[in-house]
C-alpha cells in the first residue's frame, strides 16, 4: 500500500512541476493569456467594489438618518450596559418591558 502511495506521489509531483512550469513561461511569452489571465482578474475586483459600493450605500443611507437624540440614546444604552431587564425601543430607546410587542412611549412595533 505504501509503495502505491509512493509511486503515485513520485508520478504525480514532477508532472504537476512540469505543468506550471509550461504555464509560467507561456504567461511570460504569450500577450494573449496574460490577458485574459488579467481580464477575469479585472472582473472579480470589478464585481467585489460593485459589491462593496452597494454596501457602503447602505451604511451611508442608514447613517444619514442619525440624529443627534439617537446617538445619545444609543450611547446611554452602551454606558448602562444591556440586561434582561433593560430592554430599549428599537424607535424611541426609552427602557420597555422584555416582553413588550409595542413601545409604551411612541406605541410603535417592536
Amino acid at each position: 500500500m505504501n509503495n502505491t502511495l509512493f509511486n503515485l506521489i513520485f508520478t504525480l509531483v514532477p508532472i504537476l512541476v512540469i505543468a506550471i512550469f509550461i504555464f509560467v513561461i507561456a504567461m511570460m511569452i504569450s500577450p494573449k493569456l496574460r490577458g485574459k489571465m488579467m481580464s477575469r482578474q479585472i472582473k472579480a475586483q470589478k464585481y467585489m467594489l460593485d459589491e462593496s459600493l452597494e454596501d457602503l450605500k447602505s451604511i451611508s443611507d442608514d447613517m444619514a438618518y442619525a440624529t443627534k437624540d439617537g446617538i445619545k440614546t444609543t450611547a446611554g444604552a452602551v454606558k448602562d450596559g444591556f440586561s434582561r431587564d433593560n430592554i430599549f425601543c428599537k424607535h424611541c430607546g426609552k427602557v420597555i418591558d422584555a416582553d413588550s410587542k409595542y413601545c409604551k412611549n411612541c406605541g410603535k412595533k417592536q
